[in-house]
This record gives structure tokens, sequence and C-alpha cells, in this order.
């Protein structure tokens, strides 16, 4: 997503505002190389967990081709893109390139950089689908991923399920939506929270509880009945709850509520992550169980398809991709929408 040094320079000023708390130990810089850094590259970017905005607060790690940690921050909030009051959660830190008399892991321009977040709730570190990518500057600025340093990079986490989930879909069937999903192993699973939100963007509330399987390495088929949705669009995702307490979220899939006639066709996150997972949404009166949605690269080729769609919103899986341009296409019997989705 393309925008201009003035926004670019407007949050790095709202984020270097706050300063930093208590980093987690897999962040911590070694010896007595002690940050803040004040020397270097700068680097900024959004971050997203599943697709939707990251919570303030938590914390980021740019690792060396040699995964030693050369820069850390925390998620802070700030307007994206200017003017439109939409929140989102980014960062903006620097990248050490010398040692500074204190052996500190340094960046040499051009080497590969790895993008890591440290999810709390898991206690684990993730590492984004567009790592490891180059780490070349202009202007004392990191490029990112896409080469270009005026661009904001969104860079996409996959929350790790001690779950298996093959599938997730949310099907409006009259006053009610039913849930469905599907796992292919479950390791201490007590049970599923079921969450909806009208907007991702204000949080999601729990509207209730479906008992796991424990551990299993068999198919379990799982569902529950919303009977109280919201007007218009509702936005479902699943809390799944080991036995320790430790809980894990799903991605995002989406039901509309009061369907129109006027069908349309979008998918989120966009850009997506090569083997990342994906959300389709139908919204409108697609015909439910004949509708057939392909993936085709730029040549017209088809990459992949999902037949016989009958929900209005398909959480799935990418195949491993090239970074580029495809589209999606949706048909059905009497109408066909298409739209472009961009893989990196």
């Amino acid at each position: 997503m393309k925008i201009i040094y003035r926004l670019k320079f407007l949050l790095f000023a709202l984020l270097f505002a706050s300063g930093l708390m208590a980093q987690p130990a897999e962040f911590a810089f070694p010896g007595t190389c002690t940050p803040p850094i004040t020397n270097g590259f700068s680097m900024i970017g959004i971050v997203l967990i599943d697709g939707a905005s990251a919570p303030a607060g938590e914390w980021v790690g740019v690792f060396n081709a040699a995964d030693a940690i050369v820069g850390r921050g925390q998620l802070q909030s700030f307007e994206f893109p200017t003017g439109s009051g939409t929140f989102v959660n980014g960062f903006s830190i620097r990248i050490q390139d010398s040692p500074a008399g204190d052996n500190c892991p340094t960046h040499t321009l051009g080497d590969n950089l790895s993008l890591k977040y440290f999810d709390p709730v898991s206690g684990t570190v993730l590492t984004s689908a567009l790592s490891p990518f180059a780490g070349g500057a202009t202007s004392n600025i990191i490029d990112g991923p896409d080469g270009v340093s005026t661009d904001v990079d969104f860079y996409n986490f996959t929350s790790p399920l001690p779950v298996t989930l093959t599938e997730f879909t949310a099907t409006p069937a009259g006053a009610t939506v039913n849930l469905n999903w599907t796992t292919s192993e479950e390791r201490d699973n007590s049970h599923f929270e079921i969450e909806r939100s009208s907007d991702p963007a204000t949080g999601f509330v729990n509207i209730g509880k479906v008992q796991g399987n424990n551990t299993t390495d068999a198919f379990s088929d799982y569902e529950f009945v919303d009977v109280n949705p919201a007007e218009g669009v509702n936005y479902y995702r699943l809390r799944q709850v080991d036995f320790d307490g430790t809980a894990e979220r799903s991605p995002v899939v989406v039901a509309e509520m009061e369907v129109s006639a006027e069908r349309n066709l979008s998918v989120f996150p966009n850009p997506a992550a090569s083997n990342g997972r994906l959300t389709i949404r139908l919204g409108g009166d697609w015909a439910k169980g004949a509708t057939n949605v392909r993936l085709v690269d730029v040549a017209g080729r088809l990459v992949t398809e999902w037949t016989n769609v009958n929900a209005a919103s398909l959480n799935t899986e990418l195949p491993t991709l090239p970074a580029g341009i495809y589209q999606l296409i949706a048909s059905d019997d009497i109408e066909r929408k298409a739209v472009r989705l961009m893989v990196r």
C-alpha cells in the first residue's frame, strides 16, 4: 500500500513518543548491548495477527541474517490513512548498523532481515510470512519486503493453534447463523469459545462454548448456532482453550444478515501471505451450494479452486504461491464477480 513520506514521518513521531516498557526475554539484546539504539536505520510497519490489527503494546523484534536481534519496539496506535478515522497498530524502530563499542549485533545493508512478534498468549515468537526479506535502505529508511522505502509494509502473523483447523464457515439461516468447523487433530483441547463482533476494530464478545475432544488424531466436526446475530455483517472467530488455560484464536469468518440482491466478492487479508490463511466473503444472494470460486494468475491459469461453496464466508489456506497479483473469481449459473488478490 503506497503512502507518502509525510505520513511516514508522522508515524515516526507518533511511535517514538512513548517509552519502552518491559520487553520479553526473547527480544533481549546480549551482553552489554543496552538499547535504546540511537544510530542505525529506521524501520516501520503495520502488524496484523490472522489478518486483524495486533494489540497495542505488544512487542516486535528485527533479526539479522545470523538470527541475532538488531532492533525491537512496541506496537503503538495511529490513524491510517491520515484522516480516515481507522486506527491500526504499528511500529517504528531503529536497526543497529554498528557495534557502538558494546558488541551489539548489527545489520549490514542489503543482508536479509526477519520481523518477529512475541505472542503473549502462547508465549512463543512468531515470524512474519514476509520474512526473510532483503534489508536494503533508502535515506536510512529500511525499504521493507517490497523494496520501496516510501511504502508502509503490512506484516501478517498466524496464531499457532494446538488444534489443526481445516475448515471454519459461517452461514446465515433465516434469523440465525450456523457456525461449522472441522479439526484434523487436537492436543489437550478443553473447549472452544465462540466470539462475535460487528466491528473487529472495537473487539469481540463471547457468545457461547463448545466442548473439545481432548487429544485425538481423528477428524472432528463441530457446530454452533448464533441465535441472536446483529443486523448487517457479523464477524466470528474461535478461542480454543487448552486444559492448562492456554488459549489461541482462529482466523475470522463473516456472515451477512439481511442479504441484499446485489452480489459482491471480497477477501481479507489482502495482501495475503503465500501458504497463509484467507477469508473469502460472498455478499448478496449467491446460489448456496452452487457457487464456485477460482484463483487464477495474471496469465489466467487456474491456481486452485473451491467448488460448491455453500457459506457466505469461507476461511481456507492458500497454496504456496510466488509473490504477485492474482484474481479470485466467483461464479454461479447467474453471475460472475472478480476481485484482485495480492500475494506477498
